[in-house]
């Protein structure tokens, strides 16, 4: 607990891990362009043009007057339910909301939680849709037995249900992991009566037992923050975790070896906050003024696990910090507690850290900055979107009566390209307020390359695929999107390359259920030589595709007895040209099968000649070969001679023989029938 002053509990509203674990807080963003959250030892901030850059808002009436009405921890549910624990005895009046209770933003009204907590609530924790997690000094709960210093309320059955038979100690600090592992730090040493579990330990919900973390601290732990589900970090008043070296006041336990690990040399001083940021970066907070040995980190300090070294933050704050939360959507880590400046900046027991040009922003309202007087401070932190929420000791916000919970909100940014107007593939400077947490940029409605010179200007660069014209600029910042526009002129757009022009003389030829289509090459290819020729008939669609030099295709698939006109189209490396003048109309058929007939022989007056007629079937203009079989033979002899087929498709034959014979016509594989004509 902080010493020589009122009791305080950040719990794991100081946790951007357990925010995370919660849904609260959405992934974390990497701009195109920007600082990195520690690679700046700096620095004084420019905000000529942030006079007010959001309101602070009042939640019903607050929790009345005095110390004993003091909110120290709050979570979210989304955007639906803000949960406030503390040592209030009343939230705006309503039967019920002892210690605890939920503030609805569906009817703006304060409601209870049973009967509320019998001692004060430190620290809560929000799983899924579901679950509450509270800590506290109480011993019981709504009168039921087993809710010592930790408690679950469950909205599925409006009930407070009992983890065990809870901890043996104050519980300060609450964290979930991404299994749902709830992970408690206190002045315990013991929870549910598990040896070893000292100052923190970890409550499995699925096996509903409680668990030891290495043997757990030597003294109080005040804070948690989890990153995903293989690490947990402990902040507190302890020389050491588990008796592990350098673990003095921060540690870090790891699931992956179940062990604790240093965050190099430690703090000197209590540590009374912690949040992460995605997984490379732990923000610390309290009363020490020293981080791994870096005397300026005073207050607070970020750790990066990129390079394993503390980083100041702009020199840290002027007096304790008690409360972190991240918003990794936005860039941003809000710090509360009891200082008057942090880094450069004076600031009134609240601000807000921007990585993104590593930088202190203040909480500026019309009525002034932060939140109360010299004397009052911010206990509990819970930023959704462009709301953030805080929790204290104070009795005015930005110079709103509040009584000890607000709710802040950012302004939505304005913004101006300067200049307006110029080419395109040049950096521009986005002037104008509340460019704050900006998480990207677009330029015509795509991403565009920028860099954050402050929290009033952003520098944007023009994409060279924009020519004359003017597009839209949008930079997303936590108050919301602020729009400008940028007109590109002298930079025209290039003259695009020719596609071919139509083929021409297109001339088609049915066939059975196909059509052979011929045509004449373009005479303007365009702007690349022509590679390929497209053929499409209509009605249907039905198409084919050759490659040049061909100038002829059959499209298959027409229906027979269907009329069909057919469009040729040329590709080049501009793209495909216009079709060309359709083709006269063809209409395919079945293909005629050819027959030979033998009608008939005659006496033509000579006893010695034989006179045969026949008739055929799509062999008109063609030849026909007789094959005989004489009296006495088994074989056919093919005819010396074939006979012509007149164009009506009859031919005759004649045969000067006495004697008997077979006779038969061929003409490739189709074969007439057979005669015989007697011996003369």
């Amino acid at each position: 607990m902080r010493r020589g002053g009122p009791a305080l509990r950040t719990g794991v509203l100081a946790c951007g891990g357990a925010l995370i674990a919660a849904g609260l807080v959405a992934p974390v963003l990497t701009q195109s362009a920007g600082a990195s959250v520690v690679a700046a030892e700096l620095g004084p901030r420019s905000l000529a043009d942030d006079t007010v850059l959001g309101v602070f808002t009042p939640l019903g009436g607050g929790m009345g007057s005095g110390p004993a009405a003091d909110v120290k921890a709050i979570v979210l549910k989304g955007d639906d339910t803000v949960y406030a624990g503390g040592a209030f005895t009343t939230a705006s009046g309503v039967t019920g909301t002892t210690k605890i209770a939920a503030w609805s933003n569906a009817d703006d009204t304060w409601h209870a939680l049973g009967t509320g907590a019998g001692g004060n609530v430190y620290t809560l924790a929000f799983k899924g849709d579901d679950t509450l997690y509270v800590g506290g000094a109480f011993t019981s709960v709504s009168g039921i037995s087993g809710t010592n210093r930790i408690v679950a309320w469950s909205n599925a059955d409006d009930t407070w249900h009992a983890l065990g038979t809870g901890a043996g100690g104050n519980v300060y600090a609450l964290a979930l992991n991404a299994d749902d592992t709830l992970y408690a730090g206190g002045a315990f040493s013991a929870a549910g009566g598990v040896s070893g579990a000292s100052k923190v330990a970890a409550w499995s919900a699925t096996g509903s037992v409680w668990h030891s973390l290495g043997g757990g601290a030597d003294n109080e732990a005040n804070s948690l923050a989890s990153s995903g589900d293989d690490t947990v970090y402990l902040g507190g008043g302890f020389n050491s975790t588990g008796g592990v070296p350098g673990t003095k006041r921060i540690a870090a336990w790891s699931n992956v070896d179940d062990t604790w690990h240093p965050l190099g040399s430690g703090l000197n001083s209590n540590v009374y906050a912690l949040a992460v940021q995605g997984d490379d970066t732990v923000y610390a907070g309290g009363q020490f003024n020293d981080a791994g040995g870096l005397a300026i980190a005073d207050r607070i300090a970020a750790w990066s696990n990129v390079d394993d070294t503390w980083h100041s933050l702009a020199g840290g704050a002027g007096s304790d910090v008690y409360s972190l939360a991240v918003d990794d959507a936005h860039g941003l880590v809000y710090a509360g507690g009891d200082f008057a400046t942090v880094g450069p900046l004076s600031a009134n027991s609240v601000a807000v850290w921007d990585t993104g040009i590593s930088t202190w922003i203040p909480l500026q309202a019309a009525g002034g900055d932060g939140v109360g007087t010299s004397g009052q401070y911010v206990y509990a932190i819970a930023p959704h979107d462009s709301t953030v929420y805080l929790g204290g000791t104070f009795s005015t916000a930005g110079g709103v009566t509040v009584n000890k919970i607000a709710r802040w909100t950012w302004d939505a940014p304005s913004a101006e390209a300067t200049p307006a107007t110029g080419a395109h593939g040049t950096t521009i400077q986005v002037r104008g307020s509340g460019l704050i947490g900006v998480s990207g940029v677009r330029v015509n409605g795509s991403p565009a390359s920028y860099a954050r010179d402050d929290s009033t200007t952003v520098s944007v660069t023009v994409p060279s695929s924009l020519y004359d014209g003017t597009y839209p600029i949008a930079i997303d910042a936590v108050g919301g999107t602020a729009t400008t526009t940028y007109t590109v002129t002298g930079s025209p757009a290039p003259v695009p390359p020719r596609t071919p022009g139509a083929p021409s003389g297109v001339v088609a030829v049915a066939g059975d259920g196909s059509a052979s289509v011929s045509w004449t090459a373009p005479a303007d290819v365009g702007s690349f030589p022509v590679s390929a020729y497209e053929v499409t008939s209509s009605p249907g669609g039905r198409s084919c595709l050759v490659s040049v030099p061909s100038v002829t295709c059959v499209v298959a698939g027409l229906v027979n007895g269907t009329s069909y006109t057919f469009t040729v189209r040329a590709l080049n490396g501009a793209g495909w040209g216009p079709a060309s003048a359709p083709s006269d109309a063809v209409t395919p058929r079945a293909a005629v099968r050819p027959t030979i007939v033998i009608t008939g022989s005659r006496d033509p007056g000579d006893p010695r000649v034989s006179l045969v007629r026949g008739v055929t079937t799509g062999l008109a203009g063609e030849r026909v070969t007789p094959y005989v079989r004489f009296a006495g033979e088994s074989e056919f002899t093919e005819g010396k001679v074939t006979r012509p087929v007149a164009a009506d498709g009859s031919f005759d034959w004649q045969r000067r023989t006495a004697r008997r014979i077979v006779v038969y016509f061929t003409h490739g594989a189709t074969v007439s029938n057979r005669i015989a004509i007697p011996a003369r």
